[in-house]
């Protein structure tokens, strides 16, 4: 989770937000059948942690 300090909308002045990603790939077949556009990916491993975390953007 980040912070976010800005002026999203005139009326509110600055807010503080909490911004969350997600991390997305090709739908499988599965997921497919009810939404074919993309899915969650769910990181279970330290390592694969790690790895998207120092990833090249």
């Amino acid at each position: 989770m980040w912070q976010w300090t800005a002026v999203r909308k005139l009326a509110d002045s600055e807010t503080t937000d909490d911004l969350f990603g997600f991390l997305t790939t090709d739908a499988n077949l599965e997921v497919g059948l009810v939404y074919p556009k993309d899915m969650p990916v769910i990181l279970t491993h330290q390592d694969d942690m790690d790895l998207w975390i120092a990833a090249d953007t």
